[in-house]
């Protein structure tokens, strides 16, 4: 695709009127992938995890501009702590609730979301088998491509607490990308 054609596919994306589905009674349906890498040390030794994680999601409007649901998410890492290698698979689950601050025809909006998650370890090349929780604040705009389909750019803080003697509280800075698709209720 040529740049011309590229900024007249731009111009009426933007032209278009937004007419987001952030409104009381619908739903909203998406996720997220986040790629992170973590450093943090370990009984005086620096450990070094590389983290892989898809989290969908699916959510109800109660209010305009104020959404809560579940999310989930799907995480694979691998650690180094500096004697051997480990892999690790995990499933989280939990609630999540989120309020977009701007107008409801806004094509461009900013979201705040908080959310807690529990994860259970399905794999890990250790005997480790804890329950592990997550607590997450996340902020950033949403562009509304269309009507109903949402881009979400958002900075996360998340504290993650965990029963091991060998890690106390884990705390992490991340950027994710993510779509959301906003289903209008039948009038």
């Amino acid at each position: 695709m040529n740049k011309k054609n590229l900024i007249i596919l731009f111009s009426l994306l933007i032209a278009t009127s937004a007419n987001s589905q952030i409104t009381k009674g619908n739903w909203m349906v998406g996720g997220s992938g986040i790629y992170s890498k973590q450093t943090y040390n370990s009984f005086g030794k620096s450990v070094k995890s590389t983290n892989l994680n898809i989290a969908p999601n699916i959510g109800y409007f109660f209010s305009n501009k104020l959404c809560s649901g579940l999310k989930s998410d799907f995480g694979w890492s691998n650690i180094d702590n500096g004697y051997t290698a480990l892999k690790e698979n995990t499933i989280k689950i939990g609630p999540f609730a989120r309020y977009y601050f701007l107008g409801l025809e806004n094509r461009v909006n900013i979201l705040s979301e908080v959310s807690y998650l529990y994860q259970k370890h399905l794999g890990y090349t250790s005997n480790l088998n804890e329950d592990d929780n997550f607590f997450t604040i996340s902020a950033g705009p949403v562009i509304f491509l269309n009507s109903s389909v949402g881009l979400e750019l958002t900075l996360n803080y998340q504290i993650y607490t965990t029963p091991s003697t060998t890690l106390t509280d884990v705390r992490t800075l991340f950027a994710s990308i993510g779509f959301q698709i906003h289903l209008e209720k039948e009038k």
